[in-house]
């Protein structure tokens, strides 16, 4: 889900400072000065992860800072944007299933421009069929859930005789079940996506792999972008400054 920006202060901050570059060029601070000043002045460190609240990728952001705010968005391409522009200090994505193989719709966007690997997290994946309340197995005529999810579950889903269906992610196939409110379905997701979308476990542990785990990569602006921020100059960040309502030195 794209994140509304409305008006809140670490989004004017990142903004004020990328709509500034074309005219401070010319003053440039000395090396590591003015990315590390816009990353203090952030209220919280920013994670940008593809899905809705109860993905594993959220779980994924809260192992790789658990100090950060993870901030959902509707697809990897949606997180990498997010921090080219500066909303999100880094992006963690899929990218490879223990059981399921690689994640093929992140690793056609990688190797990012503009972007780089930092580090990687991994994410034990224990996932449930999950239906509205009230709902019996023998109800349940599709399920949907993201590409990687169905293939992990490929012999449960075998057994059941449901119609698969993909959807973007876990939590966002959860999101539209709730909202549907149809009771011939149900989802392939996280124990967690059920308690925040209102929906009941109809069998827990159903993946293949007891031990299925899922690698994210963590992405950061590459050294080449950094560079380019660090000549942007002090008009920059009295900018900055006087967006927080504080005094020009």
């Amino acid at each position: 889900m794209q994140p509304d920006a409305g008006n809140d202060l670490d989004g004017r901050l990142s903004r004020a400072i990328l709509q500034c570059k074309p005219r401070i060029r010319e003053r440039g601070l000395a090396a590591g000065e003015p990315i590390c000043a816009v990353r203090a002045m952030r209220a919280v460190f920013r994670l940008a992860y593809p899905g809705d609240p109860g993905a594993f990728a959220e779980a994924a952001c809260a192992l790789a800072n658990p100090d950060a705010l993870a901030v959902a968005y509707s697809t990897p391409e949606a997180a990498i944007d997010a921090v080219r522009s500066g909303d999100c200090d880094a992006a963690v994505l899929p990218v490879h299933n223990s059981v399921a193989g690689p994640v093929e719709q992140t690793l056609a966007l990688l190797p990012a421009p503009g972007l780089r690997e930092v580090g990687h997290v991994e994410v034990a994946i224990t996932m449930a069929l999950l239906a509205l309340p009230g709902v019996r197995l023998d109800d349940i005529r599709t399920v949907t859930s993201h590409p990687v999810a169905l293939a992990q579950c490929s012999r449960f889903l075998a057994t059941l005789g449901a119609r698969s269906e993909p959807a973007p992610s876990t939590a966002t196939a959860a999101a539209a079940l709730a909202r549907s409110r149809a009771r011939d379905r149900a989802v392939l997701a996280a124990p967690r996506a059920a308690v925040l979308h209102g929906l009941v476990a109809l069998v827990d542990d159903v993946g293949d792999d007891p031990d299925a785990r899922t690698r994210f990569v963590v992405l950061e602006m590459s050294d080449g972008v950094l560079v380019e921020l660090l000549q942007w100059g002090q008009s920059g960040l009295a900018v900055l400054r006087q967006d927080r309502g504080e005094a020009d030195v």
